[in-house]
This record gives C-alpha cells, sequence and structure tokens, in this order.
C-alpha cells in the first residue's frame, strides 16, 4: 500500500492535470480502513482533499465520482453528499462494474443495506469473473446481517473468500456459524 501510495503521488507531480487523483484518494482511506495508517487522521484529511483535486479536475469522471463517493462515506460520513456521487457515477456509466461497487459500499456504510445489496448484486452481473468481484460479497454479507438474513450472510462470505481468500472482509463471514436466537 504504501509503495502504491508513493508512486500514484509521484505521478501527480509528474502531472498534475492526472486525472486519478480520487483513485490515489482511495489509497490513503484504505491505509485508515485497514489499519496501516500512522496518523489516521492524516491519511483522512488526504484522502479527502486529493478527492476535492479530482473533482475540480473532472467532476462527470463515473470512476472518479463512485472513489468520491467511497472518500466521503468512510472517511467523513458525510451520506447524503456521497450517495449523490454514487448515484451520479451510476448514472453517468450504469454498465460499471467499478461504480456498482462502489455504490454498494457507500450505501451499505449510509445504513441502507437493501439499496447495498441491490447495487453489489449489479456489479456482480455486470462483471461475474471480475478480479475485484470479492468486494461485492465481502459488501453483502454485513448488510445481509443488518437484515437478519444470515443463511445469506454466510453465502456471501465464502463466495467472497473463494474469490480471494487473504481479503480480509471475507474471512470472518465465512467462519461464522448463526443460531436463532432463543428471545
Amino acid at each position: 500500500m504504501a509503495e502504491a501510495t508513493r508512486l500514484a503521488h509521484r505521478a501527480l507531480e509528474l502531472d498534475p492535470g492526472f486525472g486519478r487523483a480520487a483513485a490515489l484518494g482511495i489509497c490513503h482511506m484504505q491505509s485508515v480502513i485497514w489499519g496501516y495508517a500512522i496518523d489516521p487522521q492524516v491519511e483522512r484529511n488526504e484522502a479527502v482533499r486529493l478527492l476535492r483535486l479530482a473533482l475540480s479536475k473532472d467532476d462527470s469522471d463515473p470512476d472518479t465520482l463512485a472513489r468520491g463517493g467511497s472518500i466521503l462515506a468512510f472517511m467523513v460520513g458525510d451520506c447524503e453528499s456521497s450517495n449523490e456521487l454514487a448515484d451520479r457515477a451510476v448514472a453517468l456509466n450504469p454498465n460499471s462494474f467499478l461504480v456498482w461497487m462502489a455504490r454498494g459500499w457507500v450505501y451499505r456504510v449510509g445504513g441502507l443495506p437493501e439499496e447495498a445489496i441491490r447495487s453489489f448484486e449489479r456489479a456482480v452481473r455486470m462483471s461475474p469473473v471480475d478480479p475485484q468481484l470479492h468486494q461485492p460479497f465481502a459488501g453483502m454479507g454485513p448488510a445481509f446481517i443488518e437484515l437478519r438474513r444470515f443463511d445469506e450472510a454466510i453465502v456471501a462470505g465464502k463466495k467472497a473468500q473463494r474469490q480471494n481468500p487473504s481479503f480480509f472482509a471475507s474471512l470472518p463471514l465465512s467462519r461464522v456459524r448463526f443460531r436463532p436466537s432463543r428471545t
């Protein structure tokens, strides 16, 4: 992650018009989420700064909007703005795995599990052999749990683990055995 971030910063230095500043913002966001950040607040601030830079260069690129929605959802907790960016990304490119997957995560973080699941399912239909296929399945798991659809959560977790056995978000769900409560 550190090397990817360093190289992306270097690319931005070489070409300030580089339209992928939001992708670099995602690197900072993932450092926070995955626990790699030495100073999470600095990483959060940098992710948001890079998002703003990317949007100032092109606020109509669906990939930038999708990544921006994720950054706002995870780093700022601004559900209204993140939903808006994710929905604009989908409107601009309704055939993109990335934008549907990002929309799923945005809606998942925003507490709308049913809409998140619909978005993740759409992403899977868009690209059923995508190398990032583990991510929508990993996102579906917690959304199903929120809806108390535990069997489906386990299935989603197992699919995520099969797609990428080392992806941390899929590991716990694939090992969970839910039992009905006795209340």
